[in-house]
């Protein structure tokens, strides 16, 4: 990984999760740009490269617990995720009756 301001944020390595290493200072730059390169051990080794800039917000503590609040107040699911999960349990259905007919037979 390559940043503008170099170990300032690691990789996981299994995860690929990106975090910072210390906590963020005033003297730290606003805008970081972080250059992501993945490469695989197969034959052929593929690869590819993401850049992500980051973007640094000074917040104060009451506009976490505004997040914190919006979190907890919209607690349900989504509308997608309920379509999701209702096609995936339409498609789940079709399958198995598609397979006891042909069983039966």
């Amino acid at each position: 990984m390559e940043a503008t301001e170099p170990g300032l944020f690691s990789v996981a390595l299994r995860s690929g999760e990106i975090r910072t290493t210390r906590a963020l200072q005033e003297t730290d730059a606003s805008a970081h740009e972080l250059v992501v390169v993945v490469r695989d051990a197969g034959e052929p080794p593929l690869s590819t490269a993401v850049t992500l800039v980051v973007l640094v917000e000074e917040r104060g503590p009451e506009a976490l617990l505004g997040s914190e609040a919006q979190a907890a107040d919209g607690g349900g699911l989504p509308t997608i995720t309920i379509y999701l999960i209702a096609s995936l349990v339409l498609i789940s259905s079709v399958s198995l009756v598609g397979l006891a007919v042909l069983g039966v037979r």
